[in-house]
């Protein structure tokens, strides 16, 4: 990257030493994991002429790919700040990779310091890691559920997010504060921009409640939205997040 060599996507099958007095060889402790990097375009012959680029939603979607390929229920959420790679990440662009519930694995852009420490003027490269313990684990068998005739609902919501506010926080909180038919919120789109001064992100989160009886009214779906944003400018507005028009 710092040579102008690109675009790069790489992944390993690796293991990582950590000093440890307490481990069976009074030394270190071994961690096996899978890691990979990816930066610049990563399909340059798209038929409009406008690449897609390595990027946090990219590498959410291999998680995503890893989990259903092999069975397991891996997510990705927010950031808890616990992995030891945490610190070299981008502090509003990296989210935890986790397995029912627990912590095992990290995503993000690398940290703008280390970036400008290695002189990577134009890269944003981006980087993930997965515990092998995790991608070994017992496959969950899902069984066949017949899909409902009625469509769900679909709404669309956009925030404005200053830096430390992360919109895996946005998510968690719909999800806690929304009603229990609210099935899913995806994050869509993301816009990096200046106000007055200050970095933000123009996030759009979309939004799926549930339709399974078809009785659902659009009155009600509004309602819940309009409770959503409530919650979202109660909980995170001292922080700066606000509803973008």
């Amino acid at each position: 990257m710092r040579a102008g060599t690109g675009p790069i996507q790489m992944y390993e099958w690796t293991r990582t030493f950590h000093p440890d007095a307490t481990a069976p060889n009074k030394v270190c402790t071994e961690r096996h994991l899978l890691w990979a990097i990816a930066d610049g375009n990563i399909e340059p012959n798209r038929w409009n002429d406008t690449p897609r680029k390595a990027s946090v939603w990219l590498f959410k979607g291999i998680v995503e790919e890893i989990g259903t390929t092999l069975g397991i229920p891996l997510s990705v959420g927010p950031s808890d700040e616990t992995h030891p790679l945490s610190d070299c990440l981008h502090p509003g662009r990296q989210a935890s990779v986790k397995l029912n519930g627990k912590t095992v694995g990290v995503l993000g852009e690398i940290h703008p310091g280390i970036a400008k420490a290695f002189k990577l003027k134009r890269s944003r490269p981006v980087y993930l890691e997965i515990d092998r313990t995790a991608l070994e684990a017992e496959p969950v068998l899902s069984r066949y559920a017949e899909r409902s005739m009625h469509q769900p609902i679909m709404r669309s919501l956009a925030f404005s997010l200053p830096p430390r506010v992360t919109a895996g926080e946005v998510v968690g909180l719909m999800m806690t504060e929304g009603p229990e038919w609210l099935e899913q919120v995806d994050i869509v789109d993301l816009f990096a921009h200046d106000e007055n001064g200050t970095p933000m992100r123009a996030v759009t989160f979309s939004l799926r409640y549930g339709n399974g009886d078809g009785d659902r009214s659009a009155d009600s779906v509004n309602q819940a939205s309009e409770a959503l944003i409530a919650a979202v400018e109660s909980n995170l507005g001292p922080k700066g997040v606000k509803l973008r028009a």
